[in-house]
């Protein structure tokens, strides 16, 4: 029984270093040699039936073996099994069955060329490595599914799009699409093995017809609508002209938020100018970064613990409806101010500057996608 073991240990080590490492290592399962081995010996000591002596006077001479091994060693297949017999009529007959296993991890093997031809090809390269992960390679969320659809025709595979995230190398793609349940274990290992132990322990939000996270959630669990949709006397108090009204394409509702004028200048130390430069989002924001802190318990020592901003804000239309044309800002000295204090890529790292903090600051635009990453790249900083 040891023996059968470490020899199925050799072929399975001889597949797991092809597989993961593409080392040239070879298992060379022998059959009965005819003038030397273990076997052999027993012959002459009496030792073995009647069968296993007609197997060894059929067994493999020393030059066939020779000759054997060196076009074994020429090829690139891990596994060889060699015998002067009829050897499924011999092995049925004397042992167990084939490991399904090994029958596994051949296609595997197969999968994964396939997989490295059509990325290849898709990311026009000519070498990719097993480990090279999809987005490092330049991969999006738009090129994902060009890549899936491509793999479900040539593989006649049934990913989804996800499976291209979940699995992002060769030879993790390779192993799902076969079947091959280690994948699993490795993605469960390799997540529990990452402290992610963050806790939210404050927030702060002002959203359309609600002034808090809680009340949000009110008109959501109530399924209202929190679109405005406005009269045309109330257009014209916001300075809409009667052109605009009229016009058949015009939709008068908007996502509004209130209190964008209750800015107060004095508790930030800005003067009555600067605010009035400020994009009013950038105000809005300062003033729920307070909360937020203040609500954690923190805000007295803020300036004593390292505390990040991770942020990104929308393209505003407020400097050139309000700022850029207007006489009172015209002096040219101002051109720096009007550029910082209303430019959403100064939102971070002017929040970090009003409230004293002293973390990692980072400004962040990835279009649609820039909160998530905001919250992404802040949970790496904490792990």
């Amino acid at each position: 029984a040891d023996y059968s073991a470490a020899n199925a240990f050799l072929d399975a080590f001889a597949y797991y270093e092809r597989l993961e490492n593409n080392s040239k290592i070879y298992s060379i399962n022998w059959d009965y040699w005819r003038e030397a081995g273990m076997a052999l010996a027993q012959s002459k000591s009496g030792d073995l039936g009647s069968h296993n002596q007609k197997n060894i006077e059929n067994g493999i001479l020393s030059r066939e073996g020779l000759d054997v091994f060196l076009r074994v060693v020429a090829n690139d297949c891990p596994q060889v099994l060699i015998s002067t017999m009829k050897f499924n009529d011999h092995i049925e007959s004397k042992f167990f069955s084939i490991d399904s296993r090994r029958d596994s991890v051949k296609n595997i093997l197969s999968i994964k060329v396939k997989i490295r031809e059509i990325w290849q090809d898709f990311f026009r390269v000519k070498e990719i490595k097993d480990d090279a992960k999809f987005l490092e390679l330049g991969g999006t969320s738009m090129s994902a599914v060009r890549l899936q659809l491509k793999l479900n025709q040539e593989l006649g595979a049934k990913l989804k799009i996800t499976d291209i995230f979940a699995y992002p190398t060769i030879s993790m793609l390779a192993k799902y699409i076969s079947g091959d349940q280690s994948v699993e274990k490795t993605l469960r290992e390799s997540k529990g093995s990452i402290k992610d132990d963050i806790a939210i322990i404050s927030y702060s939000g002002v959203f359309p017809k609600s002034k808090s996270v809680s009340e949000y959630w009110e008109q959501i669990k109530l399924g209202k609508d929190c679109i405005s949709h406005l009269t045309k006397a109330e257009c014209r108090r916001l300075d809409v002209s009667d052109d605009l009204l009229n016009n058949e394409k015009y939709v008068s509702s908007g996502a509004i938020i209130n209190g964008i004028d209750k800015f107060d200048i004095g508790f930030w130390d800005l003067s009555p100018r600067d605010a009035e430069i400020m994009d009013p989002q950038i105000r809005m924001f300062l003033e729920h970064s307070w909360k937020a802190l203040e609500n954690s318990g923190y805000i007295n020592f803020r300036n004593k613990l390292s505390i990040g901003v991770f942020a990104g804000g929308a393209v505003s239309d407020y400097f050139e409806n309000n700022i850029l044309h207007n006489k009172k800002f015209s002096n040219n000295n101002i051109v720096f101010e009007l550029s910082t204090l209303g430019h959403k890529d100064y939102l971070a790292t002017r929040t970090s500057y009003l409230l004293d903090l002293h973390g990692p600051v980072l400004n962040i635009m990835t279009a649609c996608s820039t909160g998530l990453v905001a919250v992404s790249e802040a949970c790496s900083k904490l792990l």
